[in-house]
C-alpha cells in the first residue's frame, strides 16, 4: 500500500492545523537565508525534499493554506513555491493556494510535478539531481492560471476575458496597486489583451 502524505491528526487546544505549518521551525534560518519557502502538502513530500538538500521546506499536512499559515511565512519569506500533487484535486488546491498567497502579497511560484508522481517517488527514481531539476521549472502565479484556464491565442478577445474572469476576481482583491498593475501587466502580455481592457474588466467584477 502507499504511504500516507500524512496523519489526519486530530486538533487540540495546543494543536490547531490551520495556525501550523509542519517543519517550520527546523526550515525558517534556511527561509530567511534564500529569501523563499517551499511548500508542500505532507510530511513525506517535505522529508523528500529534505534528503535532497532543500531544508527551506514546510507542510500544510492536507489542510487547505489559511491566513495564520500565510502570516507564518511572512515572517520569513516574500516568495513561496507551491509543490502540490498534479491532479486535479492537487492542481485545484495550488490554485487556491496561489491565490491566498498572491492577495497576502506574497510572491507565488507554481511547481507542477510530472503527472502520477510526487516529490518521494522522484527522489527514489533519480535522486536528487532530478527532483532539483523539477523544483527548478517553477512557473509564476499569472502563467500557472493561465496555463490552467486553457487561455490560447485560438480563443477570441471576449472568450479569453471571460476565462480570465476568476483570476481578475484574485487580482481585484490584491491591496496593493502596484502589485495590481504588474500582475495585469504580466496578464495582458500573455493573453495579448489591452491592460486597459482587462482593468475595464476587472472593475465591472461584483465584489
Amino acid at each position: 500500500a502507499d504511504e500516507a502524505k500524512y496523519i489526519n491528526t486530530a486538533e487540540t487546544s495546543i494543536y490547531t492545523k490551520g495556525e501550523t505549518l509542519y517543519g517550520l521551525n527546523w526550515a525558517r534560518d534556511d527561509i530567511r537565508k534564500l529569501g523563499f519557502a517551499y511548500l508542500v502538502e505532507g510530511y513525506t513530500d517535505l522529508l523528500a525534499l529534505v534528503r535532497a538538500g532543500f531544508a527551506n521546506t514546510a507542510a500544510s499536512l492536507g489542510t487547505s493554506l489559511t491566513q495564520g499559515q500565510i502570516r507564518l511565512l511572512k515572517r520569513f519569506c516574500s516568495r513561496v513555491h507551491v509543490v502540490y500533487d498534479s491532479d486535479s484535486a492537487g492542481i485545484n488546491a495550488a490554485i487556491r493556494a496561489a491565490d491566498l498567497l498572491t492577495v497576502s502579497g506574497l510572491e507565488a511560484r507554481l511547481i507542477r510535478l510530472p503527472d502520477g508522481d510526487d516529490p518521494d517517488s522522484m527522489l527514489l527514481r533519480g535522486g536528487a539531481q532530478l527532483l532539483g531539476e523539477v523544483l527548478s521549472q517553477h512557473s509564476s502565479f499569472i502563467q500557472f492560471r493561465v496555463e490552467t484556464a486553457g487561455i490560447t491565442p485560438k480563443l477570441g478577445p471576449a472568450a479569453r476575458i471571460e476565462a480570465a474572469r476568476e483570476l481578475l476576481e484574485t487580482i481585484r482583491s490584491v491591496h496593493d496597486p502596484l502589485q495590481v498593475d504588474l500582475l495585469l501587466k504580466e496578464l495582458t502580455g500573455l493573453i495579448g489583451i489591452r491592460q486597459e481592457m482587462l482593468g475595464k474588466a476587472m472593475s465591472e467584477i461584483k465584489a
